[in-house]
C-alpha cells in the first residue's frame, strides 16, 4: 500500500536577478509503500 506518491518534484537554487540556477532536483518520481522508510 502506497503511502507517499511524488511525481515531478524539483528544485532549484538561485535568484532571478541571476541568470546562474542551480538544480538540486529535477523531475524526481517515487513512492514509499507501508512499512519503508525514507531519509532525505
Amino acid at each position: 500500500m502506497t503511502v507517499l506518491k511524488v511525481q515531478g518534484l524539483s528544485k532549484v537554487y538561485g535568484s532571478e536577478k541571476n541568470s546562474a540556477a542551480t538544480w538540486a532536483l529535477e523531475n524526481i518520481n517515487f513512492e514509499v509503500d507501508q512499512g519503508e522508510f525514507l531519509g532525505v
